[in-house]
């Protein structure tokens, strides 16, 4: 019986990859520059955001994905709490040059004391059908406007 051979899964990567548009509104953009789904890749998606300074993001918790995120330029202040927690476990302000990671099933919310730039890897593709359902948005909001 012949087994059949497996393309190496980066064989099926082009070389120059046709990204995706970036998503634009009020409180800065979202490229995808990789994405599990679009490309093949084994990793779930790398994502470059920018924030305006008093933008507030997240505010959310995701039921399988996690997230590492790099800030290139800029400061934040990141927030964390277990669900059903009535206080938060963690604040930190995170810098250009500095990451914070986000497990699976934990709140989280951002606030961006300055325009920033970071680039978010996470286990998951961000199609954003699948985004959405892997989203619990806290109500009321760990940070609000």
């Amino acid at each position: 019986m012949d087994i059949p051979k497996r393309t190496k899964w980066w064989k099926k990567v082009p070389t120059v990859p046709k990204l995706e548009r970036p998503h634009v509104d009020r409180r800065g953009s979202l490229h995808v520059i990789a994405s599990s789904r679009t490309l093949g890749t084994r990793f779930g998606s790398v994502v470059v955001i920018s924030s305006k300074k008093g933008t507030i993001r997240a505010n959310h918790r995701h039921r399988q994905d996690s997230h590492l995120c790099y800030f290139v330029t800029g400061r934040m202040l990141y927030v964390e709490r277990k669900p059903g927690a009535a206080r938060p476990s963690k604040r930190l302000i995170v810098k250009a040059g500095q990451a914070v990671f986000t497990p699976p099933g934990i709140d989280h919310a951002m606030k961006f004391l300055a325009d920033s730039i970071f680039i978010t890897v996470a286990d998951r593709h961000r199609d954003q059908a699948d985004y959405e359902k892997d989203l619990i948005r806290l109500n009321p909001p760990l940070i609000a406007r």
